[in-house]
């Protein structure tokens, strides 16, 4: 099944504090729209990693909605997901934060989305060069990244 995937990376907020006092954390966003309905999600594995350090978890029921799927993926960072599903196409976010090390140029992160019956519906990922944002002496990076499967 394909998928289309619009993903992007960004990182937290780097404007500067009133005093300064506040540290720099890096965090990624990415999102991607996926073929699948609902059925097809729940319970669904998803991944994503950045090189090869990776977070895992499963997808399941949110807010008493059967349109609506989340999930902790944890790893090698935590990773909090939301699905957001409207007929046979879905939205998926995932919001990672701390973990896996400095990010440098060249970092590859990729999303892998298996369903409970193992149909593979992602697997995408793609290289990144950072843009560097400096806050008082703190410096975050932010990135805009489209994947394509």
């Amino acid at each position: 099944m394909r998928a289309l995937v619009l993903a992007s990376l960004l990182l937290v907020d780097c404007a500067p504090a009133a005093n300064c006092d506040t540290a720099c954390a890096d965090s990624v966003t990415l999102e991607a729209m996926v073929n699948a309905t609902t059925t097809q999600l729940a319970g669904a594995t998803l991944s994503e990693c950045r090189n090869t350090a990776c977070a895992t978890g499963t997808l399941g029921a949110a807010g008493g909605s059967p349109s609506n799927l989340a999930g902790t993926l944890v790893g090698a960072f935590s990773v909090s997901v939301s699905v957001s599903a409207t007929g046979s196409s879905a939205a998926v976010m995932t919001d990672t934060s701390g973990g896996g090390g400095a990010f440098v140029d060249g970092d590859v992160w990729s999303l892998t989305l298996t369903s409970a019956m193992g149909e593979q519906l992602l697997d995408a990922g793609s290289a990144v060069d950072y843009q560097a944002i400096t806050s008082c002496t703190n410096t975050c990076k932010q990135a805009d990244l489209a994947l394509t499967p």
